[in-house]
């Protein structure tokens, strides 16, 4: 024994097993554990005896001798079962070459103490036993001159015990078979393995020839052996060879058409449990075989349970993308009896079967369906015309089956069901022009029921207009005609519409002009023919579908595929319109900006690309219809700039009829001409848009030499006078700002001159609307054209200061021209303009005190944009612009009235707030600050309080730290003054000081007499996470939230 023990020493330290044991099962009072815990002393006795160390191979020696010693004494079944529970806990801990070394002759004694001792021995010793098993089959098969003679008699007693009827047991030889066939992968005995598997199932599987009722009783026996098997197959399956895995998907195949409830389930799992194995080896032509025959079983079914037909159809969403990626074509040809099974899921009366089989039917339909499949139909459909095939392709037969589900559209689940037609239009595209006409015919049909709810209805134009953006509304209307044709309009498929309106995307431009636009005048011509006739209300109907017939040509701009080749002829319809149909300048404005943005877009979005035939991915695709995705798919940079090109040859047509329009029309009215003048200019040449302003001007009789501004601004008092008394000039002045608020950004150098004229010429306008579209139009010109204010800044400035804005809406628009300007002087003029833009800084922090609740919180978006405007984000950078305004906003801090002190102390927490990395550069900012907490002013302490809250929030615990002695010593100042809310704020406060730096930093620092204040807020702290634990993490977050509504 000793000489035993020393020979399979590898050496190296371990933990003694006895000690383990003991640690673990000691206080157990359960007898195995007790017996367990006397075999490990017994262990360790014979080891000290011996003179061997408590390692574990010596452990190993002495249990294997045990064993034997067990096999000819006949021990007692409880020691047996001890020695094997020791076994599997020593065994994992013995060295791997040791274990390879000694796994032949210990799967000998095991063997043996199998074959004497099988029946007598107990579930657990049986359940360790094979544990014991298992691991030497894995240390065994390790060995590469281990041969399958040696390996297979312990294998099949691992195999065997995997279909024991004690369900411990067997889920144990279960278990240990997937452990012992993993090992296998990759070894010659795997091949051998799966054959003893194969041969050992293939007794118990029923055969092909069987009735019904005899595969109940094979099912429903005793053993229930076949039920065993598969539940076995569903771990194993996908550890056996590909010929083994292979043979067993037939003998599935068979089971399942047998059409035994309990056994499909079964099945099922197995299948699954193969299919999302993405490392097994799966036989695709068996595997189809057998979902072939899984949809048939289900079409054939008589009483279709809702609880199978969710798993059925759950199971078909993985197992045939699986399929498709093992073997396309094998997917294609089962597909259709698969589409058809799940499809008729949906007459079933249980809606969450009906939506588990509508969203596998968006599954099939996007993950199967490839465009060889529908290549192949498209042919066959136009090689064979209008004749049935008697042998359709796939792709046709799951359209028909597709079609069969509108039978019962007006069902309960008519609503949902209609996703799965849309899904196959979506998928089809153009082809669905083949391949779905009965469907879209039959959807027209449906429309056309009264008994139809609203609900559903809604649901089916969804579907149809799916037709619209799949198909294209050239080929759609092949199918459903609007039957405008006929005279008497008796049966016009109006209803078409608005669907078309709302799904036409990537269209022709071309249709509309061929077709679209001819048939609205024919419209035209016929409602004149019918008044004439006296048939006043045909007359009417034939009007009323004018204009929605024109309200399709935003949808046919939109990612329109001939815009190049086709605008133009459009372009002429849509001037000659715009001059002699009034209602329709909407609807053309709205098509002409939609043309621009979008092909300017690509243009932006590409101009990064490395040749101009990169494709852009200009939005996510997950936000965007499919059918738009395809039109965005044909742009380029290249096309864009083509069709820019034509929209712009046109500009000066389209902006001569545009301004014209715009000048006579109301202030309502202007908006969306404001805006579609804008965009127009903006892809025209600076001469065309210059030419524009010039020819309106003089309609209004204004000068247009830049030089005259000198002559209009020496008596400005005297014409604003006379403006005032002049309505008309002041009305004529704010058009003409308007229209040159929509050009501004194409102007040229002298017409932004001449338009600056117009516009500080109107800063002196007593109108107060004149005054703001001035002030508007002076932001735009500061932001599209930089060279302006170095060439006009004391001009400007001169007349900023001498003008002030008390309405409202002026106010905002003068606050966005002082931040340009702030931000102007501060990164150009430096010193020597300083106090310039210290003067219209306060009177931004000014407005931040606004009892107007909207003009103060602009007023602080304003002074953020200034901050923004200064901040430089380069890590070189010192940041000197943004440090000038820091120092700007203390500088009111000293000198001044408190109500100006506490709007600069609101500033500076707002941008605190927004800059809290760069705040501690600012020299003595937070101490001057500081300080203001002993002002007398209560609104200077108001803002001081909301300061500190922001600098507790903002700030790093390091950085909060260094100022706490100073932040704790004005703060206290105010703790118990509940006036005006301060108490209540120095403890919000205090909460946040402790929360970020620390209850012991805090308490460091707090004067004793305040300590009970501390000791309060740190029990209220406590109890608040107690109870929401969620928001102890986020109460920073929320701090933060409320800090800008609180910042007073």
């Amino acid at each position: 024994m000793k000489e035993n023990a020393e020979s399979i020493h590898t050496g190296g330290e371990a933990e003694d097993m006895e000690k383990f044991i003991r640690n673990r099962f000691a206080n157990s009072a359960a007898p195995e554990h007790r017996h367990l815990c006397a075999v490990a002393g017994a262990m360790s006795q014979l080891l000290k005896e011996e003179g061997l160390p408590p390692i574990p191979t010596a452990y190993f020696a002495a249990t294997m001798n045990s064993i034997n010693k067990s096999l000819s004494d006949n021990d007692d079944p409880h020691v047996t079962t001890a020695l094997c529970t020791f076994l599997s806990l020593l065994i994992t801990k013995l060295p791997g070459s040791f274990l390879v070394s000694k796994a032949t002759p210990a799967m000998e004694v095991l063997l043996s103490l199998h074959a004497r001792q099988c029946e007598a021995l107990a579930p657990g010793a049986v359940k360790f036993m094979l544990k014991c098993i298992a691991f030497l089959l894995t240390a065994a098969a390790a060995d590469q001159n281990c041969s399958w003679t040696v390996l297979a008699p312990c294998f099949n007693i691992v195999l065997n015990y995997s279909l024991d009827k004690r369900p411990k047991v067997r889920r144990c030889g279960q278990e240990c078979l997937e452990q012992v066939l993993n090992s296998f992968q990759g070894s010659l005995v795997l091949g051998k393995a799966s054959k003893a598997v194969y041969s050992l199932f293939k007794q118990y599987i029923p055969s092909g020839n069987k009735k019904r009722t005899q595969v109940d009783t094979a099912v429903f026996n005793e053993e229930l052996k076949v039920l065993h098997i598969l539940n076995t197959l569903k771990l194993i399956l996908k550890r056996l060879s590909t010929k083994v895995v292979s043979k067993l998907l037939s003998c599935l195949k068979v089971l399942v058409e047998f059409r035994q409830p309990l056994l499909m389930r079964h099945i099922i799992s197995v299948l699954e449990a193969l299919c999302n194995c993405g490392s097994a080896e799966i036989p695709a032509l068996e595997l189809a075989d057998v979902l072939y025959s899984i949809s048939l079983s289900i079409s054939s079914s008589e009483n279709q349970l809702s609880d199978e037909t969710m798993i059925v159809a759950s199971f078909f969403k993985n197992s045939m993308q699986k399929l498709h990626m093992l073997d396309k074509n094998l997917c294609a040809a089962k597909l259709p009896s698969v589409f058809h099974s799940v499809a008729e899921i949906l007459v079933i009366k249980n809606e969450e079967a009906v939506s588990c089989a509508v969203d596998t039917l968006k599954v099939l339909i996007q993950a199967c369906i490839d465009e060889s499949m529908v290549l192949e139909g498209v042919n066959r459909v136009n090689a064979n015309g209008n004749i049935p095939c008697e042998a359709p392709s796939p792709i046709e037969c799951i359209c028909s089956s597709a079609e069969t589900i509108l039978d019962n559209y007006c069902g309960s689940s008519s609503n949902i069901t209609c996703q799965v037609i849309s899904e196959l239009f979506s998928k089809l595209g153009e082809s669905s022009f083949f391949l779905m006409e009965g469907s879209l015919r039959r959807l027209s049909k449906l429309q056309k029921l009264p008994s139809i709810a609203p609900q559903s209805r809604e649901m089916l134009h969804r579907c149809v207009g799916s037709a619209v953006a799949a198909m294209g509304p050239d080929k759609f209307l092949r199918i459903l005609p609007l039957n405008f044709d006929d005279e008497d309009l008796i049966e016009p498929n109006a209803w078409l519409l608005p669907v078309l309106k709302q799904h036409i995307v990537g269209a022709h431009l071309q249709y509309f002009t061929l077709r679209i636009f001819p048939l609205a005048r024919k419209l035209h011509e016929l409602s004149r023919k019918l008044s004439a006739d006296g048939k006043s209300i045909t007359s009417q109907k034939a009007e009323a579908y004018i204009h929605p017939l024109w309200d399709l040509l935003p949808s046919f701009c939109n990612y329109s595929m001939d815009t190049a080749e086709c605008f133009g002829p459009l372009a002429h319809i849509m001037i000659d319109t715009l001059k002699k149909e009034p209602k329709l300048h909407p609807i053309i404005a709205s098509s002409l900006q939609i043309l621009v943005k979008q092909n300017k877009e690509f243009q932006t979005l590409n101009a990064n690309a490395k040749d101009g035939h990169e494709k852009s991915n200009c939005s996510n695709a997950s936000e965007a219809s499919v059918a738009e995705e395809r039109a965005k798919a044909h742009y380029t940079k290249k096309t864009a700039s083509k069709n820019i090109k034509i929209i712009a040859s046109f500009s000066s047509e389209f902006l001569s009829v545009l301004s014209k329009i715009f000048l006579s029309s109301s202030q309502d009215k202007r908006k969306e001409l404001q805006a579609t003048i804008g965009c127009i200019a903006s892809v025209s040449k600076k001469s065309v848009v210059k030419n524009i302003l010039h020819s309106v001007m003089q309609n209004y009789q204004v000068t247009q030499d830049p030089c005259d501004f000198n002559i209009l601004n020496e008596d400005l008092a005297t014409k604003a006078e006379d403006m005032h008394n002049d309505d008309m000039k002041a009305s004529d002045r704010c058009t003409l700002l308007d229209l040159g608020l929509s050009l501004v950004q194409a102007f040229d150098e002298d017409a932004v001159q001449t338009l600056s004229t117009v516009a500080m010429s109107g800063l002196q306008d007593h109108d107060g609307l004149a005054q703001e579209k001035a002030y508007k139009v002076l932001s735009s010109i500061f932001k599209e054209h930089t060279w302006f204010l170095p060439q006009n800044f004391s001009k400007v400035v001169e007349l900023m200061l001498g003008i002030k804005a008390c309405d409202a809406s002026i106010q905002k628009r003068r606050l966005e021209c002082l931040g340009q300007l702030i931000v102007y002087i501060l990164k150009e003029k430096g010193a020597s303009a300083s106090d310039t833009a210290f003067t219209f800084l306060g009177e931004i922090l000014q407005t931040l005190k606004n009892s107007n609740k909207e003009i103060s919180t602009f007023a602080y978006e304003i002074l953020i944009e200034i901050g923004n405007g200064l901040h430089s984000t380069s890590s070189d950078s010192p940041n000197e612009d943004l440090m000038s305004l820091f120092n700007m906003i203390v500088g009111y801090l000293v000198g001044t009235s408190p109500h100006m002190i506490s709007a600069a102390v609101a500033g500076l927490a707002r941008l605190v707030y927004e800059f809290s990395d760069f705040c501690l550069k600012v020299p003595n900012m937070l101490p001057s600050v500081f300080l203001l907490l002993h002002s007398k002013s209560r609104e200077v302490v108001k803002s001081t309080l909301g300061f500190m809250k922001v600098v507790a929030t903002r700030l790093q615990a390091e950085d909060l730290k260094n100022y706490l002695p100073d932040i704790l010593e004005g703060l206290l100042l105010w703790s118990d003054d509940s006036k005006n809310h301060f108490k209540s704020k120095v403890h919000v406060v205090l909460e946040i000081l402790i929360r970020k730096c620390g209850s012991d930093s805090v308490r460091d620092i707090m004067p004793q007499k305040h300590m009970q204040l501390f000791k309060n807020i740190i029990k209220q702290r406590k109890e608040k996470l107690n109870w929401n634990k969620a928001f102890s993490e986020g109460s920073e977050a929320g701090d933060s939230c409320h800090l800008l509504a609180n910042i007073e």
